[in-house]
C-alpha cells in the first residue's frame, strides 16, 4: 500500500508568517512577542496550527517561570493559568501555579493547584517532596513526616522517597527510624550514593561501625570524586583499623585521579516512549511535522521526533513505514546518508513501498547521486507511482543529468496526468527555447 500523498492541504500564508515570527520570538526569549504572534495562527492551519498551540503553551510557561524567578507572582500566575488552559493535563504547570499562588499568600489556591497536580499525575509520588519540605521548614514537622510516610507507603519501590523520609527521621533524632528508611532506599536504589552515605552515617551514630564502613565504602565507590565520602569513611575506619583507612585513602585518590568508578545513566527524552507508542500505531502522524515550514526550532523539534520514532522502532523493527518516516526525519535534520540507510531498510522489508522509493530518490538527489536517484524514481513509477509530480521530479533529474529526451518525456507524462501542472509546462517551454 502506498502512503505517498502528492496533494496536501494549503495553509494560509498569514498563519505561516505568524508561526515563523512566533517561533523566532520564542527562540530569542521575547515571550510577549511570541505570545502575540502565535495567538494569530488559525487553529485550522494544519500542522502549523497544532504546533503553534504547543509553542504558545511553551511561551506562556517560560514567561510565567521568568516572572516567578523575579518574584512577580501575580503576573506569573496570569501566564501560568493561560498556559494551563492550553495544556490542562500538565501536572507540572499546576505545580508552578501553586508556587505563584503561594508567593501571593493565596494558600487556598496554592493548595488547590497542588491537589490538581496530584490528580493529574498520581503515579509520581515524588511530587509531594517540595510540599513536605515546605511544611518542614515552616515548623509543621508532623504534617511533613505524615505526608512523606504516606507517599512512601504508596510507592514502596521508590528509593528517593525512603531516602528523604530517612533524612527527616534523622533530623528528629530518630536513628532507628532513619536507618529503616535508609535501608529501604539502598535496597530499592543501590545506585544512590547519598542514600548509602546517609545510611553509613546513621549506622555510625548507633555504634554499628562495620556496617557504617561497608555503606560508606559503597558511597565512595559510587561517587569517587566526592571528598566528603572519603573523609567520613576514613574517620569510621580509624576506630577499627588505621591500616585500612590508609589503604582506602590511597585507593580513593587513585580513583579520583583516573575518574574510575563513575556510573553513567542513559538519557531518555521525556515523552519519547509515549509518542513512540502512538507513532507505532499511526506512523502517518509524522507527515504533519514534515509539512511544517522550517524554523529555528527545527533541530529541537525533529530531534525529539527522532527519539520517538526510534522508540517505536525498538518495539516494531519489522515496520517498513516506521523506517521510512525515520528516514524523512533524518533528511529534515540534514543527515542524508543516514536517511538513505533507513529508506533502504524500509525497502528491504517492503520492496513495493512507493513512498519510500520516491523519498530515497529525493535523498540520493540531495547527495548529488543523480543516476542512482533516477533509478529509484523509475522503479517507483513502475511500481505504481504514476503521479504527475513524481514524473516532474524524474524529469528534473534527467535534465540535471543531461538526459534531454528522457526529461522531455517525463515532463510530458506529468502534463498528461495533470494538465494544469504549470511547472511541467514551464520546463517544456524552457527546453524548447534552449
Amino acid at each position: 500500500m502506498s502512503l505517498y500523498r502528492p496533494n496536501l492541504p494549503l495553509v494560509p500564508k498569514n498563519s505561516l508568517d505568524s508561526y515563523r515570527a512566533g517561533v523566532a520570538a520564542l527562540e530569542r526569549h521575547d515571550f510577549a512577542a511570541a505570545v502575540a504572534q502565535l495567538e494569530q495562527v488559525e487553529p485550522a492551519a494544519g500542522a502549523a496550527g497544532v504546533l503553534a498551540r504547543y509553542y504558545l503553551d511553551q511561551a506562556r510557561t517560560e514567561w510565567g517561570l521568568a516572572l516567578l524567578r523575579e518574584h512577580r507572582f501575580a503576573e506569573a500566575a496570569e501566564q501560568l493559568r493561560a498556559a494551563h488552559a492550553l495544556n490542562p493535563s500538565s501536572a507540572e504547570l499546576c505545580d508552578y501555579l501553586a508556587r505563584a499562588c503561594s508567593g501571593q499568600e493565596l494558600h487556598d489556591q496554592a493548595a488547590e493547584a497542588f491537589r490538581k497536580a496530584n490528580e493529574l499525575d498520581p503515579d509520581n509520588a515524588r511530587r509531594v517532596l517540595p510540599t513536605a519540605w515546605s511544611h518542614w521548614r515552616h515548623g509543621e514537622r508532623d504534617r511533613a513526616i505524615a505526608l512523606l510516610n504516606d507517599a512512601a507507603a504508596a510507592a514502596p519501590d521508590d528509593p528517593e522517597l525512603h531516602h528523604q523520609f530517612g533524612l527527616m527521621r534523622m533530623e528528629c533524632g530518630d536513628a532507628a527510624g532513619a536507618i529503616a528508611a535508609f535501608e529501604a532506599a539502598v535496597q530499592h536504589g543501590p545506585h544512590l550514593a547519598d542514600a548509602a552515605r546517609h545510611l553509613g552515617l546513621a549506622y555510625g551514630t548507633v555504634g554499628r561501625m562495620e556496617d557504617a564502613a561497608r555503606m560508606l565504602t559503597r558511597a565512595a565507590r559510587l561517587r569517587p570524586d566526592e571528598p566528603a565520602c572519603a573523609m567520613e569513611l576514613a574517620l569510621v575506619l580509624k576506630t577499627t583499623s588505621t591500616g585500612a583507612a590508609t589503604q582506602f585513602i590511597a585507593a580513593a585518590a587513585r580513583g579520583v585521579a583516573s575518574g574510575a568508578g563513575t556510573i553513567s545513566e542513559e538519557a531518555i527524552l521525556p515523552g519519547a516512549g509515549r509518542l513512540g507508542a502512538l507513532l507505532a500505531e499511526e506512523p502517518e502522524l509524522v507527515d504533519a511535522f514534515l509539512t511544517l515550514p522550517q524554523t529555528e526550532r527545527d533541530a529541537e523539534l525533529f530531534a525529539a521526533l527522532e527519539s520517538a520514532v526510534r522508540a517505536a522502532l525498538s518495539h516494531h523493527p519489522e515496520y517498513a513505514d516506521l523506517r521510512h518516516y525515520a528516514a524523512c526525519v533524518q533528511s529534515r535534520l540534514g543527515r542524508l546518508e543516514r536517511a538513505v540507510e533507513f529508506e533502504r531498510a524500509a525497502l528491504a522489508i517492503n520492496p513495493g513501498y512507493v513512498a519510500a522509493r520516491v523519498q530515497l530518490g529525493r535523498t540520493l538527489a540531495g547527495l548529488n547521486r543523480l543516476e542512482e536517484a533516477i533509478v529509484e524514481f523509475e522503479q517507483a513509477v513502475a511500481q505504481g507511482g504514476d503521479y504527475a509530480d513524481v514524473y516532474f521530479e524524474l524529469g528534473e533529474l534527467h535534465r540535471q543529468a543531461g538526459h534531454t529526451s528522457e526529461a522531455r518525456q517525463a515532463y510530458e507524462r506529468a502534463l498528461r496526468l495533470n494538465q494544469s501542472f504549470d511547472r511541467a509546462q514551464r520546463a517544456l517551454q524552457s527546453m524548447a527555447a534552449a
